[in-house]
């Protein structure tokens, strides 16, 4: 059975949600921007600039599958990729620049012309990084941090 795009669209809302339930600091920016936004899943206000707070991106994927395969769009607006595999509630973390170094050009020849990578869970799996997802951003550079992405400003969120 070929795996739909609307299938596709309502688990990625529900492993989502369950993300937004564990760690409600990050911002859902296909709620708070707007649907299907084309970048990264989820921005964390981290540090404030003058009035202007700025953050990681990350890319949340959930897979039931045996790859792990994100768009060229989504590896270029985010710093994490976090990974959750059949539901279970266990996120497996990348820095995106690794999942890039490491990762193949894609098996789909119009996927990969793209620009879209993947990787097999496995390799995935054996490389993830070993720590919480608060110990990684603590971990990265904030000169990678970028503004808030929503077009309303932070105050009226919080």
């Amino acid at each position: 059975m070929k795996y739909s795009y609307e299938q596709g669209i309502i688990d990625g809302d529900k492993t989502q949600e369950k993300f937004f339930e564990n760690n409600p600091t990050w911002v859902d920016l296909n709620k708070k921007v707007k649907r299907n936004y084309k970048g990264a899943d989820f921005w964390l206000p981290k540090e404030k600039r003058g009035n202007i707070f700025y953050g990681p991106k990350l890319e949340l994927k959930g897979r039931t599958c045996d790859k792990v395969d994100p768009y060229k769009n989504q590896m270029e607006d985010s710093v994490i990729l976090v990974v959750e595999f059949d539901g279970d509630g266990v996120y497996h973390l990348w820095y995106m620049k690794d999942f890039i170094e490491q990762s193949v050009p894609h098996s789909d020849p119009s996927d990969r012309d793209r620009g879209r990578r993947q990787m097999s869970r496995k390799k995935y799996l054996e490389g993830a990084i070993k720590m919480s997802l608060d110990e990684m951003v603590k971990t990265i550079d904030s000169s990678q941090f970028v503004s808030d992405p929503r077009p309303a400003t932070l105050d009226q969120f919080i």
